[in-house]
């Protein structure tokens, strides 16, 4: 007796005998929409926010204000270099709410007393969660577009915020991607601190690897430890020579931060616990090459379960994750293993057959533009 589940993203190379074989319950994600999404990611909100402040409204409206006519408008508008999902923008821009949600979770590492967190943080929320969720919609479905179209998302987004009404307008000059919401007083501010002077210490540090630190490496750091310590995982692409291996090397050895507006003390604490696990994908790169290195590195935990020491997580960085080539049937089973990791969370061990779990492991990936 078998169950065979299929997910199929298209039946290109499939014949009649095949499609016959698999049973299709197909629902296309547009008449699916992202209302299902929205509902059930509402009513996970940490407990203390769902009761003690009116955010989950506020979260309501804003969803139905901002997200279907930002989607709509950057699918028309924009030019994506990696094409995404209208789903998957939407669960990136929960995603980021929820990293500033994440000192009200209570979790193993956050220990959390039973009178919960002081109200006047609850408060302090409630009052920024409108910049919260602006900044959001900007950095996830505004972040996947190219310079070009960034300049054309901002006015945009401007005039959104006008006609809705929102509290606290961006400031006006530049665009709406040059700033961020400080966590201490709720106000938008630039990327790095005015006072700022660069002043590397050339007596200790070699020539080479200096890094001055620019808007665009201090908002890629902030996006990847905000995520990274709330256990998102990341895809950062970009052309060659933008520095994606400088920015996540720097922040997984926790050097190179000057100049950026600091990171809660939560998400510093967290990079502590963290194991940095380093692949460099090439076109020669095999599915059991990849299983292998990480099984090495992984220790058992308890039967079918692998991961770091205990008390411990991993970062694995996968560099050029498009560079594995493609199969007849352009599928690229490294990333296919990786995919199945995400979802399944694990994989088979190829000579008993059994399957493992893999826990406590989040995925940072850097690649080029794909093609």
């Amino acid at each position: 007796d078998m169950t065979m589940m299929f997910e199929v993203e298209d039946l290109l190379v499939a014949s009649p005998a095949t499609v016959s074989r698999c049973g299709m319950v197909y629902m296309e994600p547009g008449s699916l929409g992202f209302e299902p999404l929205i509902i059930s990611w509402l009513d996970k909100l940490p407990p203390y926010v769902l009761e003690k402040t009116s955010c989950r409204e506020k979260l309501r409206v804003l969803f139905d204000n901002y997200t279907l006519d930002a989607t709509t408008f950057v699918k028309r508008h924009c030019n994506e270099p990696v094409q995404t999902t209208t789903n998957n923008l939407v669960q990136s821009l929960m995603r980021l709410i929820d990293t500033f949600l994440y000192p009200f979770r209570r979790s193993p590492t956050n220990h959390m007393d039973e009178e919960g967190p002081p109200q006047e943080s609850l408060d302090k929320l409630e009052e920024e969660i409108e910049n919260i969720f602006i900044f959001s919609v900007i950095w996830s479905i505004g972040g996947c577009v190219d310079l070009q179209s960034r300049f054309t998302f901002s006015e945009f987004m401007r005039n959104l915020c006008l006609d809705r009404q929102c509290e606290q307008s961006i400031p006006e000059e530049g665009m709406v991607y040059d700033y961020c919401v400080d966590e201490e007083t709720g106000n938008w501010v630039t990327w790095i601190d005015p006072e700022f002077k660069f002043e590397p210490n050339t007596a200790t540090t070699p020539f080479n690897d200096i890094v001055v630190p620019t808007k665009d490496t201090v908002r890629t750091r902030y996006l990847v430890q905000k995520l990274v310590s709330n256990r998102s995982h990341v895809l950062i692409t970009g052309t060659t020579g933008t520095g994606k291996t400088t920015i996540v090397m720097q922040y997984l050895s926790g050097t190179g931060d000057a100049g950026a507006r600091p990171s809660t003390l939560l998400e510093k604490n967290a990079l502590k616990r963290t194991v940095p696990l380093v692949l460099s994908f090439s076109a020669q790169t095999s599915v059991n090459q990849t299983q292998d290195i990480m099984d090495s590195k992984m220790e058992k935990r308890k039967r079918g379960v692998f991961g770091p020491p205990a008390g411990q997580e991993f970062v694995i960085y996968v560099d050029d994750l498009n560079m594995p080539q493609r199969e007849k049937y352009f599928a690229q089973p490294p990333l296919e293993l990786l995919r199945q990791a995400m979802t399944q969370g694990g994989w088979y061990d190829r000579k008993s057959l059994e399957f493992n779990k893999v826990i406590d492991w989040t995925m940072i990936c850097a690649m080029g533009p794909p093609g």
